[in-house]
């Protein structure tokens, strides 16, 4: 009911089958800069933002940390759990659209403290693509597999960081401080019966 009424109502979305079984937001994201920014915290803007480093242009990439939702421990047995990240943004450079890359990351870091030059490392332990347009629109990237080896280590928390593939394009999300939080959502899928 706290998501239907937050996340759908409103914001006067349409969410149809979209309800989570269990969601949580961030307890922790920003966006950190290359160049004259590396040293500089972002953890308190409304937005993520990603872009390839081309030239001058320095490279941005966003981490967010989530408690992993819980419910999947009070499943019945038929149903098989599917984690996805949500984010509402886009391609704000044009109207292409191109691929956004996810990794897991080491989650001892915070947004007040968090810049490029002491940020974890985004590359290694590879999630999936994001593909997108430049509709602001939420985006579903599905993180299953990434949550179940999390939960196998004893994990409570999860850490990601989203970057950008290709120079020239630039992405930007809503953060946990903006209009529509990053979420990660717990869905209960009941296979079917062939």
């Amino acid at each position: 009911m706290r998501y239907m009424t937050e996340h759908c109502l409103n914001k006067e979305r349409a969410c149809a089958r979209e309800i989570p079984y269990d969601y949580t937001a961030p307890e922790a994201d920003a966006l950190v800069s290359g160049g004259d920014d590396v040293n500089t915290t972002f953890g308190r803007d409304v937005k993520l933002a990603t872009e390839a480093a081309q030239g001058a242009t320095p490279p941005l990439r966003f981490y967010m940390k989530f408690q992993i939702p819980e419910g999947a421990q009070a499943l019945a047995a038929r149903f098989r759990p599917e984690y996805k990240i949500m984010l509402h943004g886009g391609n704000v450079t044009g109207t292409a659209a191109d691929m956004l890359q996810v990794f897991v990351t080491d989650t001892a870091w915070h947004e007040d403290t968090l810049t490029m030059a002491n940020a974890p490392a985004c590359g290694g332990r590879f999630v999936g693509r994001l593909h997108l347009n430049h509709v602001a629109q939420y985006r579903n990237i599905d993180v299953s597999a990434a949550v179940a080896n999390a939960l196998a280590a004893g994990q409570k928390t999860i850490s990601f960081c989203v970057k950008a593939v290709r120079p020239g394009h630039a992405f930007a999300f809503s953060s946990k401080e903006g209009p529509h939080s990053p979420l990660l959502i717990l869905r209960a899928i009941q296979p079917l019966p062939f």
